[in-house]
């Protein structure tokens, strides 16, 4: 499993708030398509949402714990343990870890972004996480994470087995 730190990308330890998400993870999406193809596109990619949630939102950090790249590489956002910004409540940004796969609209991700995600969901579960693994839809009125990641949650693919024809076992 590669889990690029935030020191990859240039930035320093994230000033968010002391948290300890016990009860699961929430998946996201980009909302546009993001058309990330070469490897370089999904580090620019990052560094861009984490500069729109600092400088556009005014958050103190990029808002999600962690992203997951199409190349199935895990991108430290504001990491382990820290309250994050990404579901729009209080006991949603405290409770859980956010995880946004860099896709968006329709696109589908592919099996290593989707296996990544499982795994990564298992190493936190080992690190205290629970077992909850919810939509951004069920803390706030969004679509995200989208109809393609929704479909492939109701089918458990992010647990196991085949989802949207894909074989992700």
């Amino acid at each position: 499993m590669i889990i690029r730190r935030r020191s990859h990308f240039g930035w320093g330890p994230s000033d968010a708030d002391f948290a300890m998400p016990q009860r699961g993870i929430v998946l996201h999406f980009n909302g546009r398509a993001t058309h990330l193809s070469a490897h370089a596109e999904c580090i620019a990619y990052w560094k861009r949402v984490r500069s729109f949630h600092v400088d556009g939102n005014g958050w103190v950090d990029i808002g999600y714990s962690f992203g997951v790249c199409p190349h199935g590489e895990v991108f430290t956002g504001r990491g382990l343990y820290r309250y994050q910004a990404a579901q729009g409540t209080t006991e949603g940004n405290r409770e859980y870890y956010s995880i946004t796969l860099m896709v968006g609209g329709t696109e589908v991700p592919p099996a290593q972004q989707i296996d990544m995600v499982r795994d990564f969901r298992r190493y936190l579960i080992g690190l205290g996480a629970g077992v909850e693994i919810r939509p951004h839809q069920k803390f706030f009125d969004t679509d995200c994470p989208g109809p393609v990641i929704t479909e492939l949650l109701s089918q458990g693919a992010f647990d196991h087995g085949t989802a949207l024809g894909l074989d992700l076992a």
